[in-house]
């Protein structure tokens, strides 16, 4: 999800050389990632992360190299599995058989309005009314969804410190829903309300991250820290608001560097006797 998404807005601004580099690596992690996996209520959170980065990798694949028949394998395969994961895990919430609250709630329940954006642009490239109406309804889905679930993990989750990144996990749906709905309705006030939303929301999460960076032990949370981060900076993008994009596009090439080379650092920091124990 994170590498694919920097890898298409380095594309879009201008960083060929690092847009490319990034989508062997998007296209690598995909295939390592790709095995079975059980298909349950515990793992619906992973499932709509799998479905994000399916999308997502689509998204790069027709904006670095214009392989749009990729594009549209991939909104087949990570739209229908984001319609059941999205289904599966709201019905699972609404049994209060999800666990505990989490900002981990919303991963399956963003998967939709990603949909609705890889939705937007494929059907702008086709021409195609139908497929321009399903992102609408994913759109609806996400929203629906997703953001009644995140209030309610802002006001119960309980963040322990190894995932403190995953407070970024709600600018996922600020960020792309401003994008989907620029894309699909041309709409510039819903990207200023939902950005100026988001502004306390980043702010929020640089604090609980940042503030505990050098002391949350590695794990794959911190990839949390990405994909939100680029979403918003393609919504800021798409809504005019270049400078903002630039400013999070730092931010976003400094988690993804943050997240990739964090373990290692970690354990090169580690005193001699504690690796030997």
């Amino acid at each position: 999800m994170g590498t694919s998404i920097t890898a298409t807005l380095t594309s879009i601004f201008g960083l060929s050389w690092l847009s490319y580099i990034l989508l062997i690596a998007a296209t690598v992690l995909l295939l390592l990632v790709s095995r079975k996996e059980r298909f349950c209520t515990a793992t619906m959170p992973a499932w709509g992360m799998y479905s994000m980065g399916v999308l997502a990798l689509g998204t790069a694949y027709s904006t670095i190299l214009g392989l749009w028949w990729v594009h549209a394998a991939a909104w087949c395969i990570g739209g229908a599995l984001s319609v059941i994961t999205c289904l599966w895990y709201t019905a699972a919430l609404l049994r209060g058989k999800a666990g505990p609250a989490a900002f981990t709630w919303g991963l399956p329940l963003v998967a939709p309005m990603v949909t609705a954006t890889s939705s937007a642009q494929l059907g702008a490239h086709l021409a195609s009314p139908f497929i321009m109406h399903i992102g609408m309804a994913m759109f609806f889905l996400g929203w629906c969804t997703g953001v009644p679930t995140f209030v309610v993990a802002y006001l119960r989750a309980e963040v322990p410190l190894a995932l403190r990144t995953t407070t970024w996990i709600p600018l996922g749906i600020v960020g792309q829903s401003t994008a989907a709905a620029h894309l699909l309705w041309g709409t510039q006030l819903y990207g200023v309300i939902m950005l100026s939303i988001g502004v306390p929301l980043v702010a929020y999460a640089l604090y609980r991250h940042w503030s505990v960076a050098w002391s949350m032990p590695y794990n794959p949370s911190w990839f949390a820290s990405t994909f939100p981060v680029g979403t918003v900076c393609l919504g800021a993008h798409l809504s005019g608001f270049d400078t903002v994009a630039h400013v999070l596009l730092v931010l976003l090439l400094l988690h993804l560097t943050w997240a990739a080379t964090g373990g290692a650092i970690q354990a090169a920091a580690q005193p001699t006797s504690a690796k030997q124990r």
